[in-house]
């Protein structure tokens, strides 16, 4: 969990993939170089931007990811879904 306040909370994140038409599916390996990655300037993490793919084709849903160093690991949360 973070403890960001503009984080969306994950009950809205899972209604708006629910009410948005088709169904997810899982990109292709080669879907994920598309992937936009923003590290930020304190070195604690990164911001990741990935398209959802519904139907077996990308959709114009963006989720975004926040990745933070704890413990030498990365911890992923996600942040926000929207359509551009």
């Amino acid at each position: 969990m973070s403890h960001q306040k503009d984080r969306q909370q994950a009950v809205w994140i899972a209604d708006a993939i629910h009410l948005y038409p088709g169904q997810l599916t899982l990109p292709p390996v080669t879907a994920y170089d598309t992937m936009d990655v923003y590290g930020y300037d304190d070195g604690s993490g990164y911001l990741m931007e990935f398209f959802l793919w519904v139907d077996q084709k990308p959709s114009d849903l963006i989720i975004r990811v926040d990745a933070r160093w704890a413990n030498n690991q990365l911890h992923y949360t996600f942040w926000d879904i929207l359509v551009p």
